[in-house]
Order: C-alpha cells, then structure tokens, then sequence
C-alpha cells in the first residue's frame, strides 16, 4: 500500500453513556482516533422508505491497520457525520477499508 495516498483527516468517535441526576442517560461522543485516509466515494443511492425519498451516500475510507473498531462508531469526515457500516482488512494488518454512509431522508 502507499501510505502517500493517505492525505485526508478523518475522525472516528466512540459513544459513551452517562445519568444525570434524575437518571436521564445522555450519550457523548469521544475521538477515539485522529487519523489519515484515503477517501472515495462508493456509490449513490436513492430509497423509498414509508413515503420518503432516502439519499444514500456511501465512502470507503482507506487507513493505516487499526483494531478494536465497532459498528456502534461513527466517522467525522469533510464536517459531515457518517455511519460505519463495515470495514475490510487488506494485506495482513496492512491496512483497512472502512465503509461509511451518510443518509439524508427528505419527507
């Protein structure tokens, strides 16, 4: 792999959960990693769901081998929050392509 074509920030955050005082859970994201990718875009979809048109945008995000990643993570990248659905290892812990989509649904 050419890790010169690794010329994005992105930003992967993990959720944690805390109570208040009056036992209300409140959910706060952290920066679980601060790292560098190779970005491009999968593909565009468009979905019906309950009588609304859904825009699926869907990147693969090609980083340095990490481990420990969940599906419950999300990915910070170009100011837009996005989803990780996925991720594949390539070469044996060379590196690792994560699969996020951003979904927009407009009534």
């Amino acid at each position: 792999m050419k890790f010169g074509r690794l010329n994005t920030r992105i930003e992967i955050q993990r959720a944690t959960s805390t109570r208040d005082d009056w036992n209300h859970e409140t959910k706060t994201w952290s920066v679980l990693h601060n790292i560098w990718a190779h970005v491009s875009q999968e593909n565009t979809t468009l979905a019906g769901e309950a009588g609304a048109v859904s825009h699926v945008m869907r990147w693969k995000f090609r980083v340095r081998y990490l481990d420990g990643l969940k599906l419950t993570d999300r990915l910070v990248y170009d100011h837009r929050t996005l989803d990780i659905v996925g991720w594949q290892e390539v070469g044996n812990r060379e590196a690792l392509d994560i699969f996020a989509t951003l979904r927009n649904v407009d009534s």
